[in-house]
């Protein structure tokens, strides 16, 4: 029985979905940004029709665009389901990379490889 809970699969597997899901937040946020030149420190995200700046609770593009059925809260502007589906495979990625691995180092350098890639792929759709 492994001492240490990295070392149980499950659990490091189901971190790696969890930091898919904060990664991915801040993938498809980078997606939206880069292409229009717009700063990635400020201002806050916000909605990209009406520029309601976005509370906490729709941060987590997967949640927030369930939650809400695909549309701002405020203005009821269609939201691109682009988001919640680039998170989900950012969460997806990281799950595959936090299965294969249990190095440290291994896990980091993949988790940035998959980012990479799907910021890509996030400013590609963009277009």
């Amino acid at each position: 029985m492994p001492t240490d809970l990295f070392q149980i699969v499950w659990v490091r597997v189901a971190l790696g979905g969890i930091l898919g899901l904060i990664f991915g937040s801040f993938i498809t946020m980078l997606g939206y940004r880069l292409p229009r030149r717009l700063s990635i420190v400020r201002p806050r995200s916000s909605c990209p029709a009406c520029h309601h700046a976005l509370g906490m609770e729709d941060l987590f593009p997967i949640f927030s665009w369930l939650m809400s059925g695909g549309r701002c809260r405020h203005c009821k502007a269609p939201i691109s389901a682009r988001y919640p589906i680039l998170e989900v495979l950012t969460s997806l990625a990281f799950m595959g990379c936090f299965f294969v691995s249990s190095t440290p180092s291994c896990i980091t350098i993949a988790c940035l490889c998959s980012m990479l890639a799907l910021t890509i792929l996030s400013i590609l759709l963009s277009r």
